[in-house]
């Protein structure tokens, strides 16, 4: 019989959720991986990113300074993560290089990602009131589908109806400071692929809604203006980060302008 000891796993099966949930959406805090997981005791995630972190598994970016310290830490992937993760199926071997550059990110990316995962929460908390079917994929997760238009999609969200009806959308956020003829840009960008009917020939599935997500409301009322001047032919809806914030509150954050 063999006494040799059997190597122990460095991490447990739910650190390597974290790692994975962290690489879909690159920069997270203990808030999001809570709900993202599903976990009702906040002390077991802050123990397990601990852990994580104490291993050099992920960084963590948190400030001390008068005035910041309300906010949470921020998590994201270190080098080491980049072993473990290249062995699991959902995760793109190319993509794990951004780990070597992700502590470079600026804070405006930072809460461009993090936004994403605000995102699902609030979907998944719609769709369970409705008692509906959520499917949220990150533009980490559909990089692979080269029909998709990885560079201003955030992420794609198909909503499954209680009589089988499937609603889908596209999603994109747009930063603050983010200046108006960016934004006007994005728009023509959205027309021209609808133009170009990509979507169209790889699927047989209609159109998805296009769902922009504003920094405030002065810009969702100036993109409402000038998509109804502009006549523009995909039909967009539009929402604030703040309305996205307060999803607790019932009812729907977002306006339809077609």
């Amino acid at each position: 019989m063999n006494n040799q000891s059997i190597p122990k796993t460095p991490i447990t099966q739910k650190q390597l959720a974290i790692l994975i949930l962290i690489y879909r959406y690159r920069f997270l805090n203990r808030s999001h991986i809570q709900k993202l997981l599903n976990h009702k005791d906040p002390r077991r995630i802050k123990t397990w990113l601990k852990d994580l972190t104490e291993k050099q598994y992920v960084h963590r970016i948190y400030t001390h300074t008068f005035g910041a310290n309300a906010k949470p830490a921020v998590y994201y992937l270190a080098l080491k993560s980049r072993q473990i993760l290249k062995t699991q199926p959902t995760c793109n071997i190319q993509l794990l290089e951004r780990v070597y550059t992700e502590k470079t990110r600026s804070e405006r990316f930072r809460s461009h990602s993090m936004i994403v995962a605000d995102l699902y929460i609030y979907f998944q908390l719609v769709t369970k009131q409705n008692n509906q079917t959520l499917h949220f994929y990150t533009s980490t997760d559909v990089i692979s589908l080269d029909y998709l238009p990885s560079k201003f999609l955030d992420s794609y969200i198909a909503i499954k109806e209680t009589h089988k009806k499937t609603k889908r959308y596209f999603v994109t956020i747009i930063d603050d400071h983010t200046p108006r003829f960016a934004i006007r840009a994005i728009l023509r960008q959205w027309c021209e692929y609808g133009d170009e009917n990509t979507w169209q020939d790889h699927t047989d599935q209609p159109f998805p809604q296009i769902m922009l997500v504003c920094p405030n409301q002065s810009t969702k009322k100036y993109l409402s203006s000038y998509i109804n001047e502009e006549e523009l032919s995909p039909v967009f809806s539009l929402t604030t980060r703040e309305q996205v914030d307060a999803r607790g509150v019932s009812g729907d954050i977002w306006d339809e302008v077609s």
